[in-house]
């Protein structure tokens, strides 16, 4: 079996460029690609030097606007980033020969070998791999999970939906090509941390949480607070096979490549 590390951004910084360079090693000359899935929205991908050397999918809004038919989605305009809703990932996945995606964000580290863990998970043959359990609450964790900015089919109800925090999940080329079709003949609209994980549900689609494959996961809205945790805990040591996230300060992540190499 084969895979595919997609990786979300926007623009080229300090952060990313050492993540991505990271899982360029860890991908080479093996049966898992790596691709930039690139929002050419207000940067174009050449303009970074360092980007050359990437597979790379191009997209801007407007380009997922006209191909999923958005404008006629109710409270369109309301939410206004469109590379945070679930069509740039499902749209690459729908159109390329693998047999599982792994949806990656750039402020993301995983602290051991990506590829090691990407085929440990994918040979027991499920549909869907998510790094924690899914939360059914009020999704009023953040303003772009309230229900008022999303829009999905009437068959589902506020209460079904489902949130999840979706730094990094793996789903294979049924899923990819199951919610595809889902996106495009129903239009559901919002963020891709609950459109994802509801669709999911609703579909019936095989899902295992992989938490017992890491030793820690920490995910956090403010890197202070990641700061604090991992210094309180274990004599600041960093945790091997480890999700940290998000990464946004420099020196941190220079902390945790020099633990994990």
């Amino acid at each position: 079996m084969n895979g595919c590390i997609c990786v979300l951004c926007s623009n080229c910084n300090d952060i990313n460029k050492k993540i991505l360079e990271k899982l360029y090693k860890e991908t080479n000359n093996t049966n898992i690609d790596l691709y930039l899935l690139f929002d050419e929205t207000n940067h174009k991908i050449t303009e970074f030097d360092e980007f050359k050397k990437y597979n790379s999918y191009i997209f801007t809004y407007n380009d997922l606007i006209r191909k999923y038919d958005l404008l006629r989605s109710p409270r369109f305009n309301t939410v206004g980033y469109v590379g945070n809703t679930p069509y740039p990932f499902i749209d690459f996945a729908s159109s390329h020969g693998y047999d599982y995606y792994m949806f990656y964000e750039d402020d993301m580290l995983y602290t051991g070998n990506i590829v090691e863990l990407f085929n440990d998970l994918i040979k027991s043959n499920h549909n869907v791999y998510y790094p924690e359990t899914p939360i059914n609450d009020d999704l009023n964790i953040w303003f772009w999970s309230r229900k008022g900015y999303n829009r999905h089919p009437e068959y589902v109800n506020n209460y079904d939906l489902i949130h999840h925090v979706l730094n990094m999940y793996i789903i294979d080329k049924y899923t990819a090509n199951t919610l595809n079709i889902e996106l495009k003949t129903k239009r559901w609209f919002g963020h891709h941390e609950w459109v994802i994980p509801t669709m999911i549900k609703f579909k019936e689609l095989s899902v295992k949480i992989f938490n017992e494959k890491l030793k820690k996961c920490y995910q956090y809205t403010k890197e202070e607070h990641i700061l604090k945790r991992i210094k309180d805990e274990d004599n600041d040591i960093i945790f091997e096979n480890s999700l940290y996230h998000p990464v946004k300060s420099i020196s941190l992540l220079n902390r945790i490549l020099s633990k994990s190499n």
